[in-house]
């Protein structure tokens, strides 16, 4: 990706971990991570994957050629988007293996034109920077040797299915799907890109974000399993309770034990129907609102910055550094700094130190300004440096060390502003 001269930063929020992060991309007043080898818009690829699905569907349905190339163009427009779309490759070669063989010889490189001529206009742009980025990320996604690919799997599987409860019926939905090929291809798109990425990127956490443009399938799940689940559960409910109320002597066989118990089996059967179908959904709204009354809170917090104490934090850093001052601060801050910012991996990537998301080899012509933390004269440290940082970059954990010698000049929340020179 070439050098760019833009007055705002890249990236509006911070990830303390992704799997297709770029090598650092410069620019006149930030250096930033626009994902050079792929725009990074998952938001994209959820629409994207909703009209290849209905191209497989009428491909599959109906035999039309025309189908499977509205799906590959829609994928490959994805691999565009996000590399996360490059999974659905698998589901678009089962499809068209079960329909038409030959049809792989034109579809896939009809898949492929997309990125092709992306890559294309970034090898003519900057071939040695597009180069470099795609080697990074071409080795990130096979770093995991084959042997530890399958306990990978079944770890992170295993883990999304804890730690979101609403997976599994889902699953269930789908697989009472009718017809079977409808079936058949919902549990395709939803499993193959899974297995793809869940072999070498987890799935849950943090990473939860790189299998968003899934949901809508466990959306489609669950309203599958609801509209054949509570008719079930009332039928079943009701010839449970006549039974059992027809082995109970006592009520009698008059016209007001009758009236009794056909209100009983049908109070008995709406509470079943409540209790089983209608409560979790109940729970779940109740829980929504209050977090829309009382302010959301996700499941990983800490790796969130408030945007008041970003923001303070920031206005602090401009009323005393100068333009040319180097401040490290995440991607969420960053943003808002008039001075030269950076974030604390791309400092190692600058001083060639090893990080989770960067290279230590980038080459220096890279970067339009001296990146590294020798050079910096702010630091604006978050729960992201303390809680993930440290603990999986050695580098980070020096950094922290080392800004115990610095002057302290505030804190917003939990955003500690420090500098070099004296308050």
């Amino acid at each position: 990706m070439p050098k760019m001269s833009v007055n705002t930063c890249a990236e509006s929020e911070s990830r303390a971990s992704d799997e297709v992060k770029r090598p650092t991309v410069t620019c006149s007043t930030k250096v930033t991570n626009p994902r050079p080898a792929a725009i990074h818009s998952l938001l994209t690829c959820l629409p994207l994957l909703l009209v290849a699905a209905g191209g497989f569907w009428f491909y599959l349905d109906r035999g039309r050629k025309a189908g499977l190339a509205v799906a590959a163009l829609a994928i490959g427009l994805g691999t565009v988007t996000d590399l996360m779309m490059i999974s659905l490759t698998a589901p678009f070669v089962v499809v068209a293996l079960a329909r038409r063989w030959r049809d792989l010889l034109w579809g896939l490189p009809l898949l492929a034109l997309p990125f092709g001529a992306y890559a294309v206009s970034m090898l003519l742009r900057d071939a040695p920077a597009f180069l470099f980025d795609a080697q990074f990320t071409l080795g990130r996604l096979t770093a995991i040797p084959w042997w530890a690919q399958l306990p990978l799997l079944t770890l992170n599987l295993g883990t999304l299915a804890l730690t979101d409860p609403w997976w599994i019926p889902a699953v269930i939905g789908l697989l009472l799907l009718r017809p079977p090929r409808w079936r058949l291809l919902m549990l395709t798109l939803l499993f193959l890109p899974l297995l793809v990425l869940g072999r070498s990127s987890g799935l849950a956490g943090l990473r939860r974000y790189s299998i968003s443009p899934l949901f809508p399938l466990v959306t489609l799940g669950m309203a599958n399993l609801i509209a054949l689940g509570l008719p079930w559960i009332l039928r079943f409910a009701q010839s449970t309770l006549q039974d059992a109320f027809a082995r109970i002597k006592w009520l009698g066989s008059s016209r007001r034990s009758d009236w009794l118990r056909r209100r009983l089996v049908a109070l008995g059967s709406a509470g079943t129907v409540f209790l089983l179908g209608l409560t979790p959904l109940l729970i779940s709204t109740v829980d929504l609102v209050n977090q829309v009354q009382r302010g959301f809170r996700p499941e990983n917090d800490w790796a969130y910055v408030p945007a008041r104490d970003a923001a303070a934090a920031a206005a602090l850093v401009n009323q005393r550094a100068a333009p040319t001052d180097l401040v490290l601060a995440s991607p969420a801050v960053a943003w808002m700094l008039d001075a030269q910012a950076a974030d604390f991996q791309q400092a190692l990537a600058f001083d060639g130190q090893p990080s989770v998301d960067y290279p230590p080899d980038i080459p220096p012509e890279r970067f339009i300004f001296e990146a590294g933390f020798d050079q910096a004269a702010y630091v604006i440290v978050d729960r992201i440096w303390m809680e993930w940082g440290a603990v999986h970059i050695e580098g980070v954990a020096d950094m922290l060390e080392l800004l115990g010698s610095w002057n302290r000049i505030g804190q917003q929340g939990d955003l500690e502003i420090y500098a070099r020179e004296r308050p």
